[in-house]
């Protein structure tokens, strides 16, 4: 499975998980949220979700395989723990507020939560690969829907040096922001300068020193706040 299929496997995954989360909350637009609201639709929604990180997890597993090419056995699936019902809920809470009505724009917000949470199942599967197969060198963060965000473009320019989930942090904020379509790409030693997303690692590190250059502070914020001067400069364009 390369790029592209896993990136419309991605789609039509996240596009049914965003019509059914549609189909709950678009009756209730309007509706005053309880406490009592949030905790039914966390509980109505919480099953659409983990269908869609199995989904997602098999195809990353499928990636895996494909990563190999049949040398080898493949080793054990994770256990994916981090989506639980608190986790969840507190999801949910974050878009709802007690006291106010369901709108419209509800439904976006908890989509976008909801496609982390998803996606979180993808990611965190490759990356087990990657931590846990000798034979994978590292994975490289790429954006499959570009232009990634300028935080997202500075973690692409490091290109593939991840060995952990961890090791994709800057600073204190965390690797994958909601509505974050980076995923992760497994590379290998042989193909450390020609993995699928590698052209892209090379345009983001170029941006990212041009940045640099511009940056009045050259910590994460001053390098972020360049980045996107530059691209409102360019009419929005990458340098």
């Amino acid at each position: 499975m390369n790029q592209a299929q896993s990136l419309r496997v991605r789609q039509r995954i996240l596009s049914g998980l965003q019509a059914s989360l549609d189909r709950i909350l678009r009756p209730l637009v309007g509706r005053i949220v309880t406490d009592h609201l949030v905790a039914a639709l966390g509980a109505a929604t919480r099953p659409l979700v983990g269908s869609a990180r199995s989904g997602l997890a098999v195809s990353a597993t499928q990636q895996y395989r494909a990563f190999l090419d049949g040398s080898g056995s493949l080793i054990a699936k994770p256990v994916l723990t981090r989506f639980t019902p608190p986790a969840w809920s507190g999801s949910v809470g974050k878009v709802l507020t007690v006291g106010d009505p369901v709108a419209v724009d509800h439904i976006e917000k908890l989509g976008r939560k909801a496609g982390w949470w998803a996606q979180d199942a993808e990611r965190g599967t490759l990356i087990h690969y990657a931590n846990n197969d000798k034979r994978i060198y590292a994975w490289a963060r790429i954006d499959p829907v570009p232009p990634a965000c300028p935080f997202c473009t500075i973690l692409i320019s490091r290109r593939a040096v991840y060995h952990t989930e961890s090791a994709a942090v800057l600073g204190q904020t965390g690797e994958f922001h909601p509505g974050c379509t980076c995923t992760a790409v497994l590379v290998s030693q042989d193909n450390l300068t020609s993995f699928e997303g590698y052209q892209q690692t090379q345009d983001a590190l170029a941006e990212y020193r041009l940045a640099r250059k511009h940056a009045s502070n050259h910590d994460l914020a001053g390098i972020v706040a360049a980045m996107q001067s530059l691209r409102d400069t360019s009419g929005g364009k990458t340098p």
